[in-house]
């Protein structure tokens, strides 16, 4: 994916784990999301994390065949590995 510049693996219980290793100084949750900012920067703030939580919103493609959904990029994945 040509906007993705680096990718880290979520921790498998805690998904405060990755961020405190990343120490990012945003977090961009996906438009269609079911996490809470408020909830999210709640629990940031609890652990001593300075980071701020944004909602990102949605966009329409911009050429022909583009995937901007988790679930569409996987199943074009699996259809190309047959």
């Amino acid at each position: 994916i040509d906007a993705v510049d680096e990718a880290h693996l979520g921790h498998e219980s805690d998904i405060f784990v990755p961020i405190e290793q990343i120490e990012p100084q945003v977090i961009v949750l996906g438009y269609d999301q079911h996490h809470d900012e408020a909830s999210v920067a709640a629990a940031l703030d609890d652990r001593g994390i300075d980071c701020r939580v944004e909602r990102a919103g949605p966009r329409e493609p911009q050429g022909v065949g583009e995937l901007l959904s988790t679930g569409d990029i996987i199943e074009r994945v699996l259809e190309r590995r047959g």
